[in-house]
Order: C-alpha cells, then sequence, then structure tokens
C-alpha cells in the first residue's frame, strides 16, 4: 500500500510539476495594435516587437490572419529567442482593400522541449482610401504627413518607403508638359519646312513665267 502511495504521490508532483512549468511559459510583445491610414494599394513595412521574458528559450513562430491575411508578407516567421532576449519581427502589409479592414499578426511562445506555448496577437487596422487617378494627383500632403506620423507612433519603424502624393503630382505634371512642348515644337518644325517649302516652289514659278516672257 505505502508503495502505491508513494508511486501516486510522485505522480502526482510530476504532473504538478508539468503544469507549473507549462503556466510559467509566459509571451510578451510591443505594438499589440496599430492603425494605419492610407490609400488602398499602399505597402507598409512594421514590425512586432517580441520579448521573451522566461528564463527559457522560445521558439517563436508568426503567422497572419484576417482580411489580408493574403497580402501579409511575413519576413521573420520563425526564429528563436533567449532568455530576457527581444526582437523587432519585420512584416510588410499591404492595403489591398478600400475601407477598414483588420489583420492580426500571431505569435506563438513555443519551449523547445515540445511543451504546450502560448500565444498573443497583434492587431492592425488599416483604413484605405479608394485609389483613383485624381486622389493620386490632388492627394492632401498635410494629411498624408500626419497619417504618417500617426503610423509611426503607433507602430514604429520609420520610413514606410511611400512617395508624397505631392511629389508625384509634380512628376505627372511634368511629364504632361514636356509631351505637350515636344508636339508644340515638332508642329511648328513641320509647318515651318511647309511654308519654307511653299516658298521655294511659288519662287520656282515666278522665275519660270519670268523666263517664258522673255
Amino acid at each position: 500500500m505505502k508503495s502505491k502511495a508513494i508511486t501516486s504521490a510522485i505522480l502526482i508532483c510530476l504532473i504538478l510539476a508539468n503544469l507549473i512549468s507549462v503556466s510559467a511559459i509566459t509571451g510578451s510583445i510591443g505594438n499589440a495594435r496599430m492603425i494605419l491610414r492610407g490609400t488602398q494599394g499602399d505597402s507598409f513595412d512594421k514590425y512586432v516587437t517580441v520579448n521573451n521574458v522566461n528564463d527559457v528559450p522560445l521558439e517563436i513562430e508568426l503567422s497572419a490572419s484576417g482580411d489580408l491575411a493574403d497580402y501579409v508578407d511575413i519576413k521573420d516567421e520563425k526564429f528563436t529567442l533567449a532568455a530576457g532576449e527581444e526582437k523587432q519581427a519585420q512584416f510588410t502589409i499591404k492595403a489591398a482593400k478600400s475601407g477598414t479592414t483588420e489583420t492580426s499578426i500571431n505569435v506563438q511562445f513555443k519551449p523547445q522541449d515540445g511543451k504546450t506555448g502560448v500565444g498573443l496577437t497583434s492587431t492592425i487596422i488599416i483604413i484605405a482610401e479608394e485609389n483613383s487617378f485624381w486622389n493620386d494627383l490632388f492627394g492632401n500632403d498635410e494629411e498624408d504627413e500626419e497619417n504618417n506620423k500617426n503610423n509611426d507612433e503607433n507602430a514604429g519603424l520609420e520610413g514606410t518607403n511611400q512617395t508624397s502624393k505631392l511629389s508625384q503630382a509634380v512628376i505627372i505634371i511634368l511629364i504632361i508638359t514636356l509631351i505637350i512642348t515636344a508636339i508644340l515644337i515638332y508642329l511648328i518644325v513641320m509647318l515651318y519646312k511647309k511654308a519654307n517649302k511653299r516658298g521655294i516652289k511659288i519662287r520656282r514659278i515666278t522665275k519660270f513665267k519670268k523666263s517664258a516672257k522673255q
């Protein structure tokens, strides 16, 4: 009876120890919520700060779900964090749809011994205006600057590699001006050549008439 009691006690202790070790695994992330504003088709380079606040190394896996899951490119999909280490897991998300969308970056914390880990989620809300030629040409540059500032405050990662709409408008206007100028120059040259040929022809006819009279 004593041996059975001792065996049962050992099993209970092992189970409790296992439960304690599992519950001891915790996860911590930064940028748990991001609100991004832009135009349909824009791409945003962002990151989730993953922290290992445990005393053991962990395997980290990232995945995407939600409205724009198919338009998320996770650059740091799998990696290992030592105890107390943190990493900025980079990803790119494209605003493939207009309106308001919600996408999740799921972060899994897994112990290297194969035991059950924990998961956390970073929520990304994108408010995208419908893309159009006139929006690109006459967009509000001040509003874009404010949006980029808000994006950096919410999700970090300086420089989203987005060209200012005002710069795009200037480039488009310059190209159109150059094309129109080139067409006008071509027409002027052609008219000049035509007038020159006509003048030569008239002079030849006049000369021929004078010769005939003589």
